[in-house]
């Protein structure tokens, strides 16, 4: 299956899929919900450390997201925090 998907989509477009359909805590599902329960605002218009205190509750959705003051969380969306901010996007992912 998944080769079939990397096949007939592009990489963008399978992670769109993606943060359209995973769990980011007890009962919120995909990015837009997320950021409207956790922030008050549309994903596009997160800065930089609220999408990485979402990508930081992926590995454990249920224990570990904004809502949660776990210093694991914490520690780890501070971590995703600090390897952006080291790396070099290229500029049409940044769009």
């Amino acid at each position: 299956l998944t080769w079939q998907l990397e096949r007939t989509l592009s990489k963008r477009r399978i992670l769109e899929c993606y943060l359209n359909v995973v769990e980011f805590g007890p009962g919120v599902y995909g990015v837009e919900a997320a950021s409207r329960r956790y922030f008050g605002k549309a994903a596009a218009e997160l800065n930089e450390d609220e999408a990485a205190r979402l990508a930081a509750g992926l590995p454990r959705p249920r224990a570990w997201h904004p809502g949660v003051s776990s210093p694991a969380y914490r520690r780890y969306a501070e971590s995703i925090r600090h390897r952006t901010d080291r790396a070099e996007l290229p500029a049409r992912l940044l769009q």
